[in-house]
């Protein structure tokens, strides 16, 4: 392996570089403390938004009856009942391909 930018081959005459092996693993340290450090952000930020009283996000455990999910998502139905690909309608609503599976499994159980 070689890294262009800074220089360095992994093999140097065929031989494992020591220096190599140090460089990558300062790096990988370095991302991990950063990734990290970003989280602990993210924890903090939704704690404030939390404490305002603007945190949007879901309930951790709740979930979605099937009614609910087919009564949320009915633009979703109306592209599958006109035979949509599951791709196509996901796009046309602004939604994921996983939502569409799951309001098209949902339906065909309510059917």
């Amino acid at each position: 392996m070689k890294v262009d930018n800074l220089g360095i081959e992994s093999l140097v005459n065929g031989k494992p570089n020591s220096a190599f092996k140090l460089i990558i693993s300062v790096i990988g340290n370095i991302a991990e403390m950063e990734r990290d450090s970003l989280l602990e952000r993210q924890r903090e930020g939704i704690n404030l938004a939390i404490a305002k009283g603007v945190y949007k996000g879901r309930l951790k455990g709740s979930v979605e009856s099937d009614e609910q999910v087919l009564n949320k998502y009915k633009e979703v139905i109306k592209y599958l009942k006109k035979g949509q690909s599951l791709r196509n309608t996901a796009k046309l609503c602004n939604v994921s391909l996983g939502t569409v599976q799951k309001v098209k499994k949902d339906f065909k159980l309510a059917s």
